[in-house]
């Protein structure tokens, strides 16, 4: 009966003793929801209420770092309180400590549109310093990735990816130079007139996209001109063979490239999983990254790593009136 006392000694492990039923499936049926516990943050203002001039370079880049490796699509002014640091009265430069909260709009399942309340703020002009440098260098994207999926196991692997991409985005970015604006900028999309333009950072997985698909076009290509060279070559000995002793096996073989596992699944020659790919993300308007294989990611990655040096040359090359490096 439930709520009756359990007689055995404190020692017992029984789960159903420790909760006082009967039956262990009576824990199972009781309904139950999924919440997350939140640490209230003492605060004077957000940063809404107050100018961003009292807010020291290192605290707006560490805000910006973070959001830009998990893709925040909701950085606004009130998501990001003010606090007094130490006994100073008012928020001179360096006297506020600035504390991100709210991040339910992170880590999305394909790239979006962040919103960046830091992108126009002087500070993110300032070049990274050279602590900020050698922390963004020493990012591991994947062993991040595996600290993700053992910590929080109902993240989708696109997430995850999303994530992944972002710090190889911002690594290279800080090799190459850029403030934390102009990599803000590449991130976001841009609005000419009542259109909407793809960011940067779309537009290159757009570009790796078609290369993947490319790349695994030659493969298949390249394996059937293989086997046709294969059978080429044994024509002269079939001939010379009685007929029902030729061997016919070589030819099966292209049933093999149909499938090309690891890289197509069971997708046939002419309708690759890049293909669907690149249809889903024409009719979502966003890039989704999670129907690549691992090896079809693996590639995804080398192509758009392979961009990112001409890409961040040409936005150096477009700086007009502001520059980072002064």
């Amino acid at each position: 009966m439930v709520g009756s006392p359990c007689s055995c000694d404190s020692s017992c492990e029984n789960i159903s003793c420790a909760f006082h039923v009967n039956e262990a499936t009576a824990i199972s049926a009781t309904p139950y929801k999924i919440a997350s516990l939140q640490n209230f943050v003492s605060h004077d203002f957000d940063a809404g209420e107050l100018g961003p001039a009292g807010f020291s370079v290192a605290s707006v880049h560490r805000i910006g770092i973070f959001d830009l490796r998990i893709l925040n699509l909701d950085r606004h002014a009130g998501n990001i309180l003010v606090k007094k640091k130490g006994q100073h009265e008012n928020y001179a430069a360096g006297a506020a400590e600035l504390v991100p909260i709210d991040h339910g709009l992170c880590l999305p399942e394909c790239l979006d549109d962040p919103y960046f309340e830091w992108l126009h703020w002087p500070q993110a002009l300032i070049p990274f310093s050279e602590s900020e440098t050698e922390y963004i260098l020493n990012l591991n994207p994947n062993k991040d990735a595996e600290l993700l999926r053992m910590e929080l196991p109902m993240l989708r692997e696109s997430s995850i990816r999303v994530m992944i991409l972002c710090t190889i985005f911002l690594k290279q970015a800080a090799i190459a130079g850029l403030c934390l604006a102009d990599i803000g900028a590449m991130m976001t999309r841009e609005f000419r007139g009542d259109e909407e333009k793809p960011s940067k950072l779309e537009t290159l997985c757009t570009k790796a996209k078609a290369n993947l698909r490319l790349t695994l076009e030659s493969s298949i290509d390249n394996e059937i001109e293989d086997i046709f060279n294969e059978v080429a070559a044994d024509l002269p000995k079939l001939f010379h063979r009685p007929l029902n002793s030729a061997k016919p096996s070589k030819t099966l073989k292209l049933s093999s490239v149909r499938s090309m596992p690891g890289l197509h699944g069971n997708s046939s020659c002419g309708d690759s999983t890049s293909f669907s790919v690149q249809k889903n993300d024409q009719e979502s308007g966003d890039m989704y990254l999670g129907d690549m294989s691992e090896a079809e990611w693996g590639v995804f990655l080398e192509s758009f790593e392979k961009l990112l040096p001409r890409a961040f040359e040409d936005s150096n090359r477009r700086k007009l009136g502001t520059s980072c490096n002064f």
